[in-house]
């Protein structure tokens, strides 16, 4: 247990130094090798390089905000989305948390929109800033949008810097797919949770990933 512990905490320090540095928590998100009993090394990298079991990638998707970081007032730290690589992953849930690396701010909420990838299907909700450690989610109310197995849709999340929301105001998107739960239950069922990590991000479920760190952060309270 201790050994997974160290791992949690390793990829939240990882999370947390990149936005230290300025840069944009994408494929960076990689830990450095740790020990184990019989010495050897290991590491969680995301891969960026695998299909989608729906609908194919969506050609153009863009970048996911300023990569130096956007804040509402000079003096403050900057925000940072938590992304996946290339902006674009998998997610096993209806409605999926989005987060933010977001430090002390004068910001009291965000908005959150999906819409799907023609743009027939629009949903967006106001939602009110909680931290646990800089880091924030954020999911629309569950009488709103669900998302449907196999296809892309579009996160747009804006940091509303006043009363209201402006142009200006910090914004980031991103793209998700949804797979249907049961596509990976075999796999996971006979996992350690460190192995459920692992291959989350050896297959491209960068939004279950960031739940399962997150949730594991909150229950142990390590950070």
């Amino acid at each position: 247990m201790f050994k997974f512990q160290s791992l949690i905490r390793q990829l939240l320090i990882a999370i947390y130094i990149l936005s230290l540095l300025g840069r944009s928590v994408k494929a960076e998100l990689e830990i450095k090798p740790i020990k184990n009993d019989s010495d050897s090394e290991e590491k969680i990298v995301f891969n960026d390089d695998f299909d989608p079991p729906g609908d194919d990638k969506p050609k153009d998707t863009g970048a996911g905000g300023s990569r130096d970081g956007l804040r509402c007032n000079p003096d403050e730290q900057p925000i940072r989305a938590i992304m996946p690589p290339g902006n674009f992953g998998l997610t096993t849930k209806a409605q999926q948390n989005i987060y933010l690396h977001l430090p002390e701010t004068s910001a009291r909420q965000v908005v959150l929109a999906i819409q799907n990838e023609n743009k027939t299907i629009y949903e967006r909700s106001f939602l009110p800033i909680e931290t646990n450690n800089n880091i924030a989610s954020f999911s629309l109310p569950k009488n709103q949008l669900n998302l449907e197995a196999g296809k892309n849709y579009q996160w747009k999340i804006s940091v509303i810097c006043g009363e209201y929301s402006k142009p200006g105001d910090p914004t980031f998107t991103g793209w998700i797919q949804r797979v249907e739960p049961t596509a990976i239950q075999k796999q996971l069922s006979n996992k350690t949770s460190k192995e459920q990590i692992q291959y989350l991000a050896e297959n491209g479920y960068w939004y279950d990933l960031m739940d399962k760190i997150y949730l594991q952060n909150n229950r142990q309270k390590i950070l």
